[in-house]
Parts: structure tokens; sequence; C-alpha cells
């Protein structure tokens, strides 16, 4: 491609600094396994009220109840980037669990 003049050879050699070797699905049995059983969750989406939280993997969900949220509201005192951040959970998921819990 540098010899075509398509890409220029300063840049090449900036992005030839290490390599990244993915192997294919068909190399890594594991990694499609992996993979196939996520695509369910993808497909669906996540629920606004059983979010995973910070110290847990994409795969295990947390339902957050509406003690749950009242506790961090309280804690924070009413501060709801810091309750979202609590319950592991963005501050507009956290503005849909008050509305469905009826929370002023």
């Amino acid at each position: 491609m540098v010899q075509d003049g398509i890409f220029r050879e300063d840049l090449l050699n900036r992005l030839e600094v290490f390599t990244i070797k993915v192997p294919s699905l068909r190399e890594d049995p594991e990694s499609a396994t992996m993979v196939i059983e996520s695509l369910p969750d993808w497909m669906r989406g996540p629920r606004p009220d059983a979010l995973p939280g910070p110290d847990q993997s994409p795969g295990v969900r947390k339902k957050i109840t509406r003690e749950d949220a009242l506790e961090a509201l309280n804690q924070t005192g009413g501060h709801h980037q810091k309750a979202a951040r609590l319950l592991g959970i963005s501050r507009a998921q956290l503005f849909r669990l008050k509305k469905k819990f009826a929370i002023s």
C-alpha cells in the first residue's frame, strides 16, 4: 500500500509498533461459545431495572428494587449521579427507575 501511494510510510511505521493477533472463532472454540451465549442477551438488550453492577460480569444481572434506589438516593443526599454510580447504572436509568417506582 505504501508503494502504491495509498498509505503514508510514516503512519505505517507508527502503527507497526506492536501487533495484536486476534484468532478467528474457528481457531478458538471457547470464545465462539461465549459469543453465541451472549447473543440472546445482546438481542434483547438490557432492562433498566436489571443491569450489571460495576463488580459483576455482563452475564450476571442485579435486580434493583425500590428500596435499593431509595437507599442510594438517601446516602447521596438526593444527588442523582452519585446514586446512579452506587447502583452501577446510568443517571438516565435511575430516572426511569424513579418513574417506575413512583419516587419523587
